[in-house]
């Protein structure tokens, strides 16, 4: 109960934010307002024991944010990538993740085995999606654990990094250092690499996006693929609203934030060249670059170089001529951010049939930590690795999600309704979590439903934009929204204080 009222006064704090803490008024959209999920409350529903998971892999995701955990990918059902343990250079992985016949591009990212869970739910996407990848272990756990997912994977050992991920520490840098340096080296020897996070989730192929313009993309998709196809370096981007992003190309993104947890460099001269100052600016920049504490500052600043170019050139496209290099946008749209996939929730009928190809778990609570984002993707339905059968053992009780209706009868939106809404969600949990401890029962954590959108910090003020986040609103109402449970709960506090629990998708499975 003291955890539940500690992450309702953090909550509280978050929401009362900026001049308008005051404001009590409901919001009243002119656009439809998409109905709250009501679940009725009902009796605790108490389960006796969990069935253990069946052998062999977990079924794959589907490409929609809310997949049901037994539906596997249209995309590859049940595929893997069978490489064998491998390999012993970056040359004979690039060989084994890129058949002769096929086009060299590549997907690669770097890890080390701090970020194990994270790590293996990683690999195991790309191999449903059929994806070409390599991962570079800067130690010698994750090398033997990528070997052992036969995921083609090389040895760069880089010594002691830790698991922080404060840019402006020592192990960010040198981890920073080391992979634009490999990025650098890929680009060299011929192959267009897609540099990504550990923390992407890689839902189906992009390569008939990214080299082509392949059969079979959505019409959506091929305004954004014709004008990419002459891009040196393209980028993914923090902005919110993908439609409007997909309207407006890179005049809502240019001077935003480009995010370099998804990063695209061709073998051009223009992109080999860009590499390679990218890796040597990032080990000790000159200038303006010097004090720079992370390969995204750096990226963008090299990017921006030069007078900016004109509106005109911005909107509509995803390709811009700079003076060093043409640059593209990957559009938030096909290559999400953590809150159009995560709270947005982009499906196909939102958006004329367009289906992420990757989406990134951005605009994460809860200390954004590895195990904050494996929250994000269990409650997606994207946490694939198999857990020990003995921990889906044992006396459970699941948490019924309260019926809002009578804190709420007519579905409005806005501060009051969501922390009334709160209060009662949080009442309902306090109550389970006190009658699974009387009873040693291990307690299954309803779903939330939230009114109001949470944001980072005071500044991203939420009242100004109808209660959503700051940039998100341009395409429509989307509140309420089945949340995120880090919108609601900081459950690292639980695991910190020894209160086991499991997450609402285990009782459905």
């Amino acid at each position: 109960a003291v955890l539940v009222t500690v992450a309702y006064i953090g909550m509280c704090a978050v929401y009362l934010v900026g001049n308008a803490a005051d404001d009590r008024g409901a919001v009243k959209p002119d656009s439809p307002v998409a109905e709250a999920p009501r679940v009725a409350r009902s009796p605790v529903l108490i389960a006796t024991a969990a069935p253990s998971p069946s052998p062999g892999p977990s079924p794959g995701p589907s490409p929609g944010p809310s997949p049901s955990p037994s539906s596997a990918s249209t995309e590859s059902p049940g595929a893997v990538v069978p490489t064998g343990a491998c390999c012993g250079s970056l040359d004979e992985a690039l060989s084994a993740a890129v058949p002769a016949h096929e086009p060299r591009m590549v997907l690669a990212t770097f890890c080390n085995a701090a970020f194990k869970g994270m790590l293996l739910n990683f690999a195991d996407h790309l191999q449903r999606a059929r994806i070409p990848h390599i991962i570079g272990a800067v130690d010698k756990e994750a090398f033997s654990l990528v070997q052992s997912v036969r995921s083609p994977t090389y040895l760069i050992d880089i010594g002691h990094v830790d698991s922080s991920s404060s840019h402006s520490g020592k192990s960010w840098k040198k981890f920073a250092v080391t992979r634009t340096g490999e990025v650098a080296k890929i680009v060299k020897r011929g192959y267009a690499v897609i540099m990504t996070d550990t923390d992407v989730l890689w839902l189906r192929d992009p390569r008939p996006f990214l080299a082509g313009c392949g059969p079979g993309l959505a019409e959506v998709e091929q305004r954004p693929c014709a004008d990419l196809q002459g891009a040196d370096v393209l980028a993914s981007s923090d902005n919110l609203s993908p439609g409007k992003n997909l309207k407006e190309g890179l005049a809502d993104s240019y001077y935003g934030v480009f995010n370099t947890g998804i990063v695209v460099i061709r073998p051009t001269e223009a992109g080999r060249a860009f590499a390679s100052k990218w890796a040597a600016y990032v080990e000790d920049g000159p200038g303006e670059f010097k004090d720079l504490t992370s390969d995204q500052q750096v990226f963008n600043r090299l990017v921006r170089k030069g007078a900016p170019p004109p509106h005109g050139d911005l909107h509509g496209r995803f390709a811009v001529r700079r003076p060093e290099l043409t640059l593209g946008l990957l559009p938030t749209l096909l290559f999400a951010n953590g809150h159009g996939y995560f709270v947005r929730r982009i499906t196909p009928q939102q958006y004329e049939g367009a289906r992420p190809y990757a989406a990134h778990a951005t605009y994460t609570y809860d200390g954004s930590t590895a195990a904050a984002k494996e929250q994000r993707f269990r409650d997606a339905g994207h946490w694939t690795i198999a857990e020990d059968p003995a921990q889906a053992e044992g006396r459970f009780l699941v948490a019924p999600s309260p019926d809002l209706a009578p804190t709420n009868p007519h579905n409005e939106v806005g501060l009051a309704q969501h922390l009334d809404a709160l209060r009662a969600q949080l009442a309902n949990l306090r109550d389970a979590l006190a009658l699974a401890r009387a009873l040693g029962r291990t307690l299954v954590l309803p779903h939330f439903t939230c009114f109001c959108d949470r944001v980072w910090a005071g500044h991203d003020n939420v009242f100004l934009f109808h209660h959503m986040y700051p940039g998100a609103h341009a395409d429509g109402n989307y509140l309420p929204f089945e949340c995120p449970v880090d919108h609601v709960l900081q459950l690292s506090a639980w695991r910190k204080a020894g209160v086991p629990y499991r997450d609402a998708r285990f009782a459905e499975e």
